[in-house]
């Protein structure tokens, strides 16, 4: 392309097309128009600092957010010159700013929270939830912020913001997690004390409601009820497992085939798809054996022991046990499916079942910490004996409903 020297018009920057290779449309002092051959166009200008020629990136033509005009790059193209002329390279000094400009916002506490976010161990959906929740209570009002300059004043505005709408159990939950996210930054060296300590003791207590569940009284009619059930069979079966192991709802959900043993009458899940991220072993009566072997007859062929209705290479939902329940005529006020953890626990503990080997098959971690870093019993023979009683116990309870009713 010709070289063209002429101070021009916008419209002539504007209508530069691209070729082959990339070519220059000069302006004036040292100023002109990279057009590259990808159809970009660059305001660039030519420099002198000690004596050696240099060039300065101005930024991309064009009258977008981000983009410079011709009248702004000519500007600029002048501020460049006597930068040079007084002895600053401007180089450098682009650089140096852009170098504080990516300190700040390094230390941005958004940036802080999503690399904090990164290194956590929680199952995928209560990793989307936590960042969902930064991403809509806390980042608008902290994210830009300097980890530096957020007070403990500005988290309690913040959390006083949630509290108001009636959401005390977030906001708690979102005075632990910036709280949490502090701990990391202060960690990191990036600021010297927590301003987020002791911010949830002032947030007013959520009124505990337990999940409703059945009682042993009420476990006879409802597993009557649920042979009747007129559902999918690998539903009904799946709700029946949930009652004999009381497995949370979405470890029995996600069980893999590859968890099951049949030979050891076992369901071993590994630390991964645990809520605490500890591994589990279920002992398995000979009920559950019966179930799982059920299973594996009449339901298509898939890893999932419960594969969705719609693809077999995903498990069924959340909602697909609870909305069975619902079919079935109870409603919320009557059971859900974590319930069933609920009435396992009340009743064997009626019945004398030491304690331990309850919360252990529960999986529930031991809430005394210098107890739990010596006790790493698993009580495997005495929870496998427990679980054949329940399942022996559930059964007589079907029984003798079903002779109630004759």
């Amino acid at each position: 392309m010709p070289k063209l020297t002429a101070s021009k018009p916008e419209r002539l920057f504007s209508s530069a097309k691209p070729s082959k290779k990339d070519y220059k449309v000069y302006d004036q002092n040292g100023l002109y128009l990279l057009v590259r051959s990808s159809g970009v166009t660059v305001w660039q200008v030519s420099y002198t600092f000690k004596s050696k020629r240099n060039t300065f990136t101005i930024g991309n033509f064009g009258r977008a957010v981000g983009c410079c005009s011709l009248a702004q790059a000519r500007m600029k193209a002048l501020e460049v010159k006597a930068m040079a002329k007084s002895g600053v390279d401007p180089n450098q000094e682009k650089n140096s700013l852009l170098q504080e400009e990516m300190a700040l916002t390094e230390n941005c506490f958004e940036t802080i929270a999503r690399e904090w976010h990164s290194k956590g161990t929680w199952v995928k959906k209560h990793a989307a939830n936590i960042l969902r929740s930064l991403e809509s209570d806390v980042f608008p009002d902290l994210g830009d912020k300097l980890v530096t300059d957020i007070k403990k004043k500005d988290i309690i505005t913040l959390l006083d913001k949630v509290e108001a709408r009636g959401a005390l159990d977030v906001a708690k939950r979102i005075s632990q997690r910036i709280q949490s996210i502090f701990d990391y930054a202060e960690y990191k060296g990036l600021c010297d004390y927590n301003p987020a300590t002791n911010t949830a003791k002032y947030i007013k207590s959520v009124e505990t409601r337990h999940r409703s569940y059945f009682k042993e009284n009420e476990m006879g009619e409802y597993l009557y009820n649920l042979d009747q059930y007129q559902g999918r069979t690998f539903i009904r079966l799946g709700l029946e497992l949930l009652a004999h192991t009381f497995l949370r709802p979405g470890e029995l959900r996600q069980l893999l085939w590859e968890y099951v043993n049949f030979e050891a009458q076992q369901i071993v899940v590994p630390a991964i798809a645990m809520k605490m991220r500890n591994e589990h072993v279920v002992p398995l009566s000979q009920h559950c054996i019966n179930i799982l072997e059920e299973i594996q007859q009449k339901i298509r062929k898939s890893d999932w022991v419960f594969p969705s209705v719609i693809s077999a290479h995903k498990p069924i939902t959340d909602a697909t046990l609870t909305r069975a329940l619902r079919i079935m005529g109870y409603s919320g006020e009557d059971v859900v499916p974590h319930g069933f953890r609920h009435t396992a626990s009340t009743i064997l503990n009626t019945y004398g079942f030491n304690r331990d080997h309850i919360e252990k098959q529960l999986a529930h971690k031991d809430t005394n910490k210098i107890r739990a870093v010596y006790n790493h019993s698993d009580y495997l023979s005495e929870r496998a004996k427990m679980m054949h009683w329940y399942s022996d116990h559930l059964t007589k309870l079907k029984l003798n409903h079903e002779r109630q009713k004759k």
